[in-house]
């Protein structure tokens, strides 16, 4: 490994310093705590396509019954049939018995919409027609958030701090073979430039953890499925932390707002976190906080966290704040975040946030470095579930992900289903082999306004909803636009030559001074509003003169 190298990038020496990290049991399950069960009987989705429904609401119920105190036979247990009969109808990714896209709308129902009781609505798979029991009570549940993808430590704190997981996993023959023991393949890295679009085929819940290694691997996770309890032991599987990509499509619903004293640090000396190992996993925080409504960080020192092993998996975080929608980094000194492992997966954030603001006006560095099936690196990974989020950059930030067979580097990873705004004057970057992306926008519609350099080799900005993206002068893309709503707008302001790409973009508005496009690009419709548009690319849309805000003339 060449750390020394990667010190050398960052301008960080190795500090003393305090690393705070919560302590977990090394092994827990739902079905037994101090005697109590908190999950039902495993259930039969039969020959249905509706794993969705089942594996998110086994994960549901849990997070219902450990809020309220309820366990053994007070258990609440939720109608798998509302979900693929009556709320499917309602989302386009979700079609009851042929199965869902696994894109989680189902979690966004149960806040929008709520679930009955099974009681109220037995499970059937026989559509019912039009008896789809509305008129019964139902429970709403208050939001739902993403988990990093791999994040095994995260997974764990949900897991004894809230609730079961809902998670995707790969299913191949083997996996429907299995009776017993450690269930182990080697389909556990990313495939998709998205992480969370990696094929997997079916929806579980993840119920426990098992840190025991056994053979000197990886501990595993304790799997309900919903195949009757005549499948695997009793209608559950032992699983790898890694295997058949089980960490890589995950997320938890909540059901009360966030709780737990929050804590504000503010930081000015030079701290390095000290690495701790759980399940042939290697972890380093340099500042962990967690369970705050609204916890912030303000470092203007330097923090780093490096985990470095041969044969574990290692996960570096410089700032881990996970807490409610108003937790909050700002960032005026330096946060690095080192990963490497020779035989195992590594995954570095510089910052990793559960909340809804970031402010960098330093430096953020993450690199990930391993000789096995998969490197992470994020500069900036952001998610608020249902609130909105808010990234400000004026500073420097840094991913960099190489050497494993799958590498992806990430400068900006916000996901939000409200708003997501992020404004750049500084520089981000990413670096890899596969999949770097500058900023990747997921979940719900998003703002980016850019004056600085936004840089990756796949894709300067990627964006999955609808979002309005505005250029100001100083304004530097390295590496194509991906807008992949269905009502994009690109806006032009000051003056700026951008010899990139754009994909997929409804409308180009042009209303600033002098702008030049070098790059290839097609967009529905380009409106010159102000100022003159130079096309040295191959620019096509259907053009209108706007004067006053409105069409004047049009060329085709």
């Amino acid at each position: 490994m060449r750390f020394s190298a990667l010190f050398c990038l960052f301008s960080v020496c190795l500090f003393s310093g305090i690393a705070q990290s919560a302590t977990l049991p090394t092994a827990f399950d739902l079905r037994n705590i101090d005697g109590r069960s908190y999950i039902g009987p495993v259930r039969n989705q039969e020959q249905c396509g509706s794993c969705w429904s089942f594996g998110t609401l086994a994960a549901a119920e849990t997070t219902w019954n450990r809020t309220r105190g309820l366990y053994d036979d007070q258990t609440i247990d939720f109608s798998e049939a509302f979900l693929t009969w009556s709320l499917s109808p309602l989302y386009d990714g979700l079609h009851g018995c042929n199965g869902g896209n696994l894109e989680l709308q189902q979690n966004t129902a149960l806040i929008e919409y709520g679930v009955p009781l099974e009681s109220d609505f037995p499970y059937t798979m026989t559509d019912p027609g039009e008896d789809l029991h509305w008129d019964a009570p139902r429970y709403s549940f208050l939001d739902w958030y993403r988990i990093p993808p791999g994040d095994i430590e995260t997974t764990r704190r949900v897991l004894y701090h809230i609730g079961a997981v809902t998670a995707g996993v790969l299913v191949e023959n083997d996996f429907y073979d299995y009776t017993g023991g450690i269930y182990t393949n080697g389909t556990t890295a990313i495939t998709s430039k998205i992480p969370y679009h990696t094929a997997v085929n079916h929806l579980i819940a993840l119920v426990g953890w098992n840190d025991d290694s056994g053979d000197g691997g990886l501990g595993y996770w304790i799997l309900r499925n919903s195949w009757s309890d005549r499948w695997g032991l009793d209608g559950y599987m032992n699983i790898r932390y890694t295997t058949a990509g089980v960490t890589l499509h995950s997320s938890y619903m909540t059901l009360e707002p966030w709780d737990g004293a929050s804590i504000a640090l503010e930081n000015d000396d030079d701290l390095t976190a000290t690495p701790w190992s759980a399940g042939g996993t290697l972890n380093a925080h340099g500042v962990d906080l967690w369970g705050g409504a609204a916890s912030s960080v303000a470092n203007r020192g330097a923090i780093l966290a490096q985990a470095y092993s041969a044969d574990e998996l290692a996960t570096a975080r410089g700032v881990y704040l996970w807490g409610g929608p108003e937790g909050a980094v700002s960032n005026a000194g330096t946060i690095v975040g080192l990963a490497g492992s020779e035989n195992q997966q590594a995954s570095a954030y510089a910052v990793c946030l559960q909340g809804g603001l970031v402010n960098n006006t330093g430096l953020l560095g993450a690199v990930a470095e391993s000789y096995a099936d998969q490197a992470l690196a994020f500069g900036i990974w952001a998610a608020n579930g249902g609130s909105a989020a808010e990234i400000t950059n004026s500073g420097e930030i840094i991913a960099l992900a190489h050497e494993s067979a799958m590498n992806a580097a990430y400068g900006i990873w916000a996901d939000s289903r409200s708003l997501i705004k992020v404004t750049n004057t500084g520089s981000i970057e990413a670096y890899a082999d596969d999949y770097a992306i500058g900023v990747l926008l997921t979940g719900g519609p998003a703002l980016l306004q850019n004056s600085g350099t936004i840089r990756g080799s796949y894709a300067s900005v990627y964006a999955l909803q609808n979002t309005l993206m505005v250029l100001g002068t100083g304004s530097d893309l390295f590496g194509r636009v991906f807008l992949k709503g269905d009502e994009d707008t690109l806006v032009l302001t000051g003056n700026g030559i951008e010899d990139t790409a754009f994909y997929d973009v409804e409308t180009l508005l042009m209303a600033g001074n002098d702008w030049s496009l070098s790059g290839d690009s097609t967009f529905d419709t380009i409106e010159i509003a102000l100022g003159r548009l130079g096309m040295d690319g191959n620019l096509t849309g259907k053009t209108s003169i706007l004067e006053d805000g409105f069409s004047a003339a049009t060329v085709p």
